[in-house]
This record gives C-alpha cells, sequence and structure tokens, in this order.
C-alpha cells in the first residue's frame, strides 16, 4: 500500500467514526463538549492491542517514533503493548475529534447555532434555527403539507388543522441537525424597484451628501447575499439580515460602511436615516 492508499483508507476510517458520532449527536443525548469527547474515545477506540498496532502499521499517516520514546515507555513500565493501544487511540480520537470541530453540529453544541432565513414561493421570508436532527421527530404525527427542494436541501411544510400555522422544517447540510422554522415574515408591500426609486429622495430628507448617493444600494436580500457571497461566507448572517427582505447599504471599492435591513415603509425610513447620518 502506498502513501496515497494508505492515507485515504485511514481518512475513511476517520469519516466513519465522524458519521457514528454525528448519529448520536443527532439523538440530542450529547449535552456537552466532555460528554463528546467521551463518546468520540468510545466509538474510536481499540481493544486489542495487536488490532492497534497493525492498524497504526498499515493505514495511519503516522511514525511510531513520533510518539514512541523512553518517557512514554517508562510511563507505561516498558509495556510495550499498552504503549501501542494507548497511542493508536489517542491519534486516532484526536483526529476524529477535529473533524467534529470542523462542523456545524460541534458550533450548536457549545452554544454557536446558527440562523438561517429563505424566501417562500408565496413572497413571504421564514426565519430558521438550527436544531437537533431528532427534534424534527415531533412533526411526524402530521402529513406534511408539501416537500420541495430549497438549494439542494429538503423543505418540508406541516399544518396541524385547517386554521394552524405552518411549520418549516429544512434539512441541513451537517447529518446532526436540522433546521426548524421560528418566524414567518410577511411579503413586503412594496417591491425592490419601488424602494430604489425613493432611496434617493429619502436619503436627501435626511441630509445624506447628493455626491454619495451614487454608491448606495438597495437590494434584495438574496441578491447581497450573492453579491458579496465571494467575500463573506454568510453576508446575511453577518450582517443579522435574516429577519428582512430588502437590504439598503452605502459600500466603497465593495466594501460595505453602512448597512441597515427592512421590510416595511417604516423600517426604511429608519434605514434611510441610519445610512445619512453615516455619511454626514
Amino acid at each position: 500500500m502506498n502513501d496515497e492508499e494508505r492515507f485515504e483508507e485511514y481518512s475513511r476510517y476517520i469519516k466513519n467514526c465522524v458519521q457514528t458520532v454525528q448519529t448520536e449527536m443527532a439523538l440530542g443525548t450529547i449535552k456537552t463538549e466532555e460528554t463528546l469527547v467521551q463518546h468520540i474515545e468510545s466509538v474510536s477506540e481499540f481493544i486489542v492491542q495487536e488490532e492497534a498496532f497493525a492498524f497504526f502499521n498499515t493505514q495511519s499517516p503516522y511514525e511510531w517514533r513520533e510518539y514512541v520514546n523512553k518517557d512514554e515507555l517508562k510511563r507505561f513500565n516498558n509495556d510495550l503493548g499498552a504503549l501501542v493501544l494507548h497511542i493508536t487511540n489517542v491519534v486516532v480520537s484526536i483526529d476524529v475529534f477535529r473533524m467534529i470541530q470542523d462542523s456545524p453540529g460541534y458550533d450548536f453544541l457549545i452554544g454557536e447555532g446558527k440562523t438561517h432565513s429563505i424566501r417562500l414561493p408565496d413572497g413571504s421570508r421564514v426565519v430558521l434555527k438550527e436544531h437537533w436532527k431528532a427534534d424534527a421527530g415531533g412533526f411526524d404525527y402530521l402529513a406534511p403539507l408539501e416537500i420541495t427542494t430549497f438549494e439542494d436541501q429538503i423543505l418540508t411544510t406541516y399544518q396541524e388543522g385547517d386554521c394552524g400555522n405552518p411549520v418549516y422544517v429544512l434539512s441541513h447540510p451537517d447529518p446532526a441537525l436540522i433546521w426548524i422554522g421560528e418566524t414567518v415574515i410577511p411579503k413586503p408591500s412594496k417591491t425592490v424597484t419601488q424602494y430604489e426609486k425613493l432611496k434617493c429622495k429619502t436619503l436627501i430628507k435626511y441630509g445624506c451628501p447628493e455626491d454619495q448617493l451614487w454608491l448606495t444600494e438597495v437590494q434584495t436580500v438574496e441578491e447581497f447575499r450573492v453579491f458579496y457571497k465571494d467575500q463573506i461566507p454568510d453576508p446575511v448572517g453577518f450582517y443579522n439580515l435574516h429577519r428582512f427582505h430588502y437590504v439598503l447599504y452605502y459600500h466603497e471599492s465593495g466594501e460595505v460602511h453602512s448597512i441597515a435591513g427592512f421590510s416595511t415603509d417604516e423600517e426604511f425610513e429608519g434605514g434611510c436615516e441610519a445610512v445619512a447620518d453615516y455619511l454626514k
């Protein structure tokens, strides 16, 4: 087995361990990072010394000389078998943890869950929050009202009774998580084109210098996301725009200096005032 094949084999093993851990995370039973580490160690643990030795030799990308030394041998009373078992389990569990650590599921576990939003076909906007995948099981007793695809993810709409509010559940790229709708922002009364026509007059009303107007933009949140996604991984989340349909912003050389989200006339006025104040 050459080095490339060896790395691929090891990578597959680590990914399999990661998938097993994520399956447990999806149930919502892992509540702390400490519990996560314990589960990772349990999933990736070798019990038999000979198996650990063979795995390290034939599949891992590491070398024994990186880990075996006199101090380590002394710590294990010169029991080479016990040391081999320990080293193999440590390197594997660390690599599994590192991969988990780079996942949205880990961020959610440590309290850094994300918000997402999508525009529905009827023009309204739904704001979704991350949940453990098992939380979607609470809707299993409801027949899906509609199942559609949104950006390669499955969006399922549920409704309890004829008068109940719809509930939106969107699949998540992380197998441990699911998006569940939290708030629906109704369709705006005006289009983005109408607000664009009002922009200059309203900005001037609040004292914006006329020579700066050409550097202001009114866009839909979706247009803004596409425009800036090459610079910022999640521009909508970065500027906290999930709860708005439109955005007004001032930019120079592609860099946003002042920004305000809005969906209503009142919010548009407030956004224009904030941007104008920045430019005074």
